[in-house]
């Protein structure tokens, strides 16, 4: 059996992983403490959160971007595991500043990997933490990505029954629902199974006919359409918005088992749909790649152009 180490040796670096972290921090530095005190007026939004970027650059260790999200819900107030430094601090709901992380991108090695876990893993101790309403966002790339790749890789997530255990996994020994109808559905999921569920098994006129009548349904369902647990994202990545609620209650050994456990076979998983020269549809009845792409090119579909554009600078720069 292979270690964590060799796993992700295994998976390759060739990857480029980032994510997006929506949170709360109690704001117990002492500038973020006197922009608190002043009902969020000391100072300008930048500077604040340029100061929670700083903490977690400092104090994590790890780099990225903060900015205000108004999707992330201050209600509960800060959990108890929250450090109790932190909340002896609060004096109003002001205090509680919802932000989303977003993190530089990376390859995707096990050393990028480890550092994202522990990091993770100690949030609580700047006063860090998550809620119902907060998500996980994992933004992968690789070289030379097509939009048409993505397709391919989306459309096998949702049709290959082992898929269920990224939508649903066990993370630390506990079952978690990582979908959300609000944030992060399966609507795309459900669609190419429905689709799918007309292909019969053989060839001929008839098959052609359905694969035609698949792939005109299925090439509407591939778009940038926000809040999809699988979205093609127009900065030029494949997003995964389900992880959801590993962090909410603070316990520890959750970010390790979340990216050894999940996010390290999810790419793997996501390697090898990359590598299918078919995909199986329903029971004795399955598409090929090349069928796939030349339905694709026959039926309209909404192939981002900034997709696109995106891409190309970035295979550029691969180069």
């Amino acid at each position: 059996m292979r270690t964590f180490r060799q796993f992700c040796e295994y998976v390759g670096g060739e990857y480029v992983f980032g994510y997006e972290l929506e949170a709360l921090i109690v704001a117990t530095d002492p500038e973020l403490e006197a922009y608190a005190r002043a009902g969020h007026g000391s100072m300008s939004h930048d500077r604040a959160y340029a100061l929670v970027a700083k903490i977690f650059g400092d104090k994590l260790g790890l780099d990225g971007k903060v900015v205000y999200d108004a999707s992330v819900g201050i209600h509960g107030g800060a959990p108890d595991w929250v450090s109790s430094q932190a909340r002896q601090k609060i004096i109003s709901p002001y205090q509680i500043m919802p932000f989303e992380f977003k993190s530089v991108e990376e390859p995707m090695t096990y050393g990028n990997l480890s550092k994202v876990m522990r990091s993770l893993d100690r949030l609580k101790e700047v006063g860090v933490f998550t809620n119902k309403s907060c998500g996980f966002h994992v933004h992968l790339s690789w070289p030379n990505m097509t939009a048409e790749d993505t397709f391919w890789v989306v459309m096998q997530f949702a049709l290959d029954p082992d898929s269920q255990r990224f939508f649903v996994p066990v993370i630390n020994g506990k079952e978690m629902k990582f979908t959300s109808d609000k944030y992060a559905d399966l609507s795309v999921v459900h669609a190419l199974r429905a689709a799918a569920a007309y292909i019969s098994a053989g060839d001929g006129w008839d098959r052609k006919m359905e694969i035609g009548t698949f792939m005109n349904s299925a090439s509407h369902l591939f778009s940038n359409q926000k809040k999809r647990v699988l979205r093609i994202h127009p900065q030029g990545t494949m997003e995964w918005r389900g992880p959801r609620g590993f962090l909410d209650d603070g316990t520890a050994g959750n970010a390790v088992s979340f990216v050894r456990d999940v996010l390290v076979p999810f790419r793997r998983k996501v390697d090898e749909y990359l590598s299918n020269d078919s995909a199986k549809l329903t029971v004795g009845a399955s598409i090929t790649k090349e069928e796939f792409l030349e339905g694709l090119r026959m039926s309209p579909h909404e192939t981002d152009v900034e997709f696109k554009k995106q891409r190309i600078k970035r295979n550029l720069a691969d180069a």
